[in-house]
């Protein structure tokens, strides 16, 4: 489902560049929504992290790892974030937002 997201830009938005943007944001999710590997923020990516990677393993690869396998086989790359929503929406709706927020921030600096 696609929303309007009003964005608003400050000084140091025009000082970075949408790669930056993408690190920061991926660096944000990984490190502020997951306490460790017990916490429900954490199963919860888990459960819906499988239907990305068929593996019986799925537990064994951290959440970088998993950020990583969606970028080499899900598409996962600047300004273009649909696994990361697809799973957030059942995590945390601040992370949705800001997704959602550096998206339409990179979208613009890139004139799409």
């Amino acid at each position: 489902m696609q929303r309007n997201v009003l964005v608003f830009f400050t000084f140091s938005d025009f000082d970075t560049t949408p790669e930056e943007i993408h690190r920061k944001l991926l660096d944000h999710l990984a490190n502020d929504y997951f306490i460790d590997s017990k916490s429900r923020n954490y199963r919860t990516w888990k459960i819906h992290f499988e239907k990305y990677r068929d593996a019986a393993n799925n537990n064994e690869y951290s959440i970088l790892q998993d950020f990583d396998h969606l970028k080499a086989k899900h598409g996962l790359e600047v300004g273009k974030y649909d696994a990361l929503l697809d799973i957030f929406q059942h995590i945390d709706e601040r992370a949705v937002r800001r997704i959602e927020e550096d998206t339409e921030k990179i979208r613009c600096m890139l004139g799409k």
